[in-house]
């Protein structure tokens, strides 16, 4: 009887080259810093205070009573888990978003270790490809493309944390299935497990209802037993019953809009987005213009000829990135197809690839059912950077599934698409500076409005990015009762009183204002502070008048310039001075 080769003579047969050996030491390289680079702006620029739609949420979990705010559906969304660490952050950290940092930070890069976990120990890959998958994975959750989800708390915790769940539920019904060569012998609890992710990120964001088709993909494309692949089909069932049917169904079936065309249409667009964001210097001139040297004259060129001849503007354009979704599309189709028409169990890496793929596209079929009439009456949402996590996903789905093909001796084809995945490290890098460069420009417009409602000064015609005015005024009232920040800020505290003597003033700080209509009582000003370059910048400064009195709050602001405030002062006397508070 001939013995089944084991892992280590299936590997030895892939003998690394140092081709292989130079293109995964630099995407090793290339992962650890997309993931340092992404973590270190989370970390700078994530605003620690409300933004969009938490305004309405917060206002949800201080009004209703446990569990009734958890389990409230909100926009079409069975949030609970999401809202249950937002009121717990209240409950037991004051609203200081710590609580919400660490589970979407964990979650973040659990999604990246357990894709990257796959790839790594495929031994019926070569090297240069396994690293590709595990870069890929980096680079598809952690890069800055994403920075309107990274770097901000609600965000996090609806899109990684499902995410999270999400390629938990895959690599367990991956782990449930087993292989030919490896069967598992724990199958029912590792199919246990997956189902109670796909329940957890069904009750996480609307697109968790999606994880159980990347699970049943995950079983069929392993050959798990039928038994298996019903029980899961039971469970997607289920957690479709229970999405639609509870309490708050109305609010989630009643946004879907059928029309096939259309939303098949609407599918291919929108997993085509990231292609506004990956190179925006070969469509825009203002990203163009911000590259070095040649390159700038180079992107301007392009971003010129692109915007002539295929869209002018590609944030409203529709075929370009109808064109590459639906490719992304077919390309899942026909892979798919060969995967169930051969014989051999495909790689556990393309099968993780089918399976997330899978799920990227139920994604697109949630978003083109229950937002077309949205995008209908809002065009260039449909493109939003808050989307762009979920295909991104999807194409490092399709993306696995090309490397995950079984590498024989020294075939050329996985290595060639491991130089590629290196290539769109250099590629994507201007987009993930300029990730950095909105994400900084985010704060100072949340931490701004945040100034302003603790001061209770904002202009009427001030714009709040994505928090909608009605919305802030409502939730004004009940943040401050609750002491939930920014009211709870030290320098919210000082307003009216006098000045601290242990303060410290801001040296040679020139002091701009203007007057401005109030959207709440009283009268106002809109502050502006510059400091001398090289001053140490202070987070948050108050304003004082000539009677040494509070009377408002200026925060950093890139948007103002570089070692500039910007913040609203009370009353219609300028302030004359500003300081830090101990």
């Amino acid at each position: 009887m001939l013995a089944t080769p084991s892992r280590f003579d299936r590997a030895a047969s892939i003998a690394p080259s140092r081709f292989d050996r130079a293109v995964a030491a630099a995407l090793a390289v290339a992962a650890l810093v997309y993931i340092v680079y992404g973590l270190a702006t989370m970390a700078q620029w994530t605003p620690l205070t409300l933004y969009a739609d938490q305004w309405r949420q917060y206002v949800t979990f201080l009004t209703l009573d446990f569990p009734g705010n958890v389990v409230a559906p909100d926009n079409g969304h069975r949030q609970v888990l999401p809202n249950f660490v937002a009121w717990l952050d209240i409950a037991a950290f004051g609203g200081s978003h710590v609580l919400q940092l660490a589970v979407g930070w964990t979650s973040v890069l659990a999604a990246v270790a357990l894709v990257a976990a796959v790839a790594l120990r495929d031994d019926a890959l070569a090297l240069a490809p396994r690293w590709a998958g595990a870069f890929l994975a980096a680079f598809a959750v952690v890069w800055l493309g994403n920075a309107r989800t990274l770097a901000h708390t609600g965000e996090l915790m609806h899109v990684y944390l499902t995410m999270a769940l999400t390629l938990a539920g895959i690599v367990c019904a991956l782990r449930a299935a087993g292989s030919p060569a490896a069967p598992s012998t724990r199958s029912g609890a590792w199919l246990a497990a997956a189902l109670v992710c796909g329940f957890a990120a069904t009750n996480t964001f609307g697109y968790g209802l999606a994880s159980f088709v990347g699970i049943l993909a995950a079983l069929v494309f392993s050959r798990a037993p039928r038994r298996a692949i019903a029980i899961a089909a039971g469970g997607l069932v289920l957690a479709a019953l229970y999405y639609f049917g509870m309490r708050g169904g109305d609010s989630v079936s009643g946004s879907l809009r059928i029309d096939p065309l259309q939303n098949l249409l609407a599918a291919a667009r929108w997993l085509g987005g990231p292609l506004n964001y990956v190179a925006p210097y070969l469509w825009q001139e203002q990203a163009a213009n911000l590259l070095p040297g040649m390159l700038r004259g180079s992107a301007q060129a392009s971003s010129a000829l692109l915007r002539a001849h295929v869209a002018a503007d590609i944030s409203a354009a529709v075929w370009p990135q109808a064109l590459v979704g639906g490719a992304g599309i077919v390309a899942l189709l026909v892979a798919s197809a060969r995967a169930l028409r051969t014989g051999a169990s495909p790689t556990r890496t393309r099968r993780l690839g089918l399976a997330i793929a899978w799920f990227g596209l139920a994604a697109a079929g949630i978003i083109a059912l229950s937002r077309l009439g949205y995008f209908v009456e809002h065009p260039d949402q449909i493109y939003a950077d808050r989307y762009q996590p979920w295909p991104c996903l999807f194409w490092l789905g399709i993306a696995l599934i090309a490397l995950g093909r079984r590498t024989e001796g020294h075939a050329a084809w996985p290595r060639v698409l491991a130089a590629g995945a290196l290539a769109l490290a250099f590629i994507a890098w201007p987009a993930e500076r300029g990730g950095r460069i909105y994400a900084s420009l985010v704060r100072g417009l949340v931490e701004n409005t945040a100034a302003g409602t603790a001061t209770g000064v904002l202009g009427r015609d001030d714009e709040f990015g994505e928090t909608l005015r009605d919305e802030l005024v409502r939730g004004t009232p009940v943040l401050r009762q609750a002491d939930i920040p920014p009211f709870s800020w030290r320098e919210t505290r000082a307003l009216g009183a006098t000045l601290a003597d242990a303060a410290r003033p801001l040296a040679d700080a020139k002091i701009a204002t203007v007057p401005i209509a109030n959207l709440f009582e009283g009268d106002g000003q809109r502050v502006t502070v510059e400091l001398p370059p090289g001053s140490m910048l202070p987070a948050r400064a108050v304003l004082v008048d000539g009677e040494r009195r509070v009377v408002g709050i200026a925060v950093r602001d890139p948007r103002a310039g570089a070692w500039h405030l910007s913040g609203y002062a009370r009353g219609t006397q300028p302030p004359v001075s500003a300081a830090v508070l101990p």
